[in-house]
């Protein structure tokens, strides 16, 4: 079976990346995969990243049984192939070239089954089109044809149009792996709830965390890890800015591409900045120290849960619906 993964993947963002490698070991579980493509924004750093972490993986998912063969695993980023050999107009934006390929039928896995998802699928919180709807855009004769599965969760639904897009997407994928428990009542609600192609699974890093915990043992230091992000609640950050010292602080951007920006502007511990850039280490460095804190105080999902899952102190502050869904 040749499957196709389209999620939010190879973009310097450490949850997505811990999901990813979570993710593979699902499908090589379930699936007999001839070959498996995974859609990233960069595919140097992903080879780059897999590599780091061959040892740490190669174990894993040999505890977890599962045999992965590495030469079925291909990378791919559309807009890097489109803007090689399908250049529609001379000076299109690369990403809207791509965008107009995939909607006229020119992309080269088309046919493959789709997994969409292993984070959020859908996300009102995101801008147009991120926020699911790219999704029925671009692989609409995908979903006509219900060649597809949705795996992770759905978001809040207080939008009337993400409620319609949910409604569709649901109804004809072919499968629904849930993430947690509010994913899996909307789907009942569209579906009923003796439906046979809806399971509840657990968030996709689970198994990645509880592997690592199982090798190692913590050691705390006074140390305090802080993550902020765009979705920082700017109030619940405040009311803790008083009880944290600043010399015990080491920053933790889950997010490269926009965490560092935020840190930069709503640091707690004024010009001091002692920040942890994940992707020059290895997942198990990540682990260890994550593992060797007192406690975590952060706005992105994956910072908090990993930290929550080892034992540890978090304290959200994000207006993010998803913190409250899977914490």
């Amino acid at each position: 079976m040749r499957i196709y993964l389209k999620g939010y993947y190879g973009y310097k963002n450490f949850g997505d990346e811990l999901l990813l490698f979570g993710v593979i070991e699902e499908i090589f579980s379930r699936y007999k995969v001839e070959e498996l493509i995974i859609e990233v924004g960069n595919t140097d750093r992903m080879q780059e990243r897999q590599k780091k972490n061959q040892n740490f993986l190669n174990d894993f998912y040999s505890t977890r049984g599962v045999w992965i063969d590495r030469e079925k695993i291909k990378y791919f980023c559309p807009e890097e192939y489109f803007n090689k050999q399908h250049k529609i107009f001379q000076k299109m934006p690369k990403k809207w070239n791509m965008y107009l390929n995939i909607i006229l039928g020119n992309h080269p896995f088309k046919d493959s089954f789709k997994i969409f998802g292993g984070g959020e699928v859908i996300d009102e919180s995101r801008d147009f089109p991120h926020n699911g709807w790219n999704i029925l855009l671009l692989y609409m004769k995908t979903i006509l044809k219900g060649n597809f599965a949705l795996w992770g969760g759905l978001g809040s639904q207080k939008k009337i149009l993400t409620k319609r897009l949910t409604n569709i997407l649901v109804k004809k994928a072919k499968y629904l792996l849930l993430r947690e428990e509010h994913s899996l009542h909307i789907c009942q609600y569209i579906l009923g709830k003796m439906s046979k192609k809806l399971e509840q699974y657990h968030d996709f890093s689970f198994n990645i965390i509880e592997y690592w915990q199982s090798k190692k043992k913590n050691t705390i230091k006074d140390t305090i890890l802080i993550n902020l992000s765009p979705s920082l609640d700017l109030k619940k950050r405040n009311s803790i800015k008083g009880e944290v010292k600043g010399d015990n602080i080491i920053y933790f951007p889950c997010d490269l591409n926009f965490d560092t920006k935020t840190i930069k502007e709503h640091g707690i511990n004024g010009e001091k900045k002692d920040i942890f850039i994940w992707t020059n280490y290895t997942l198990n460095e990540i682990f260890e120290t994550l593992s060797q804190c007192k406690e975590g105080i952060g706005s992105r999902l994956h910072f908090l849960y990993c930290l929550q899952k080892i034992g540890k102190n978090i304290t959200p502050i994000s207006s993010n619906s998803k913190i409250t869904y899977n914490l």
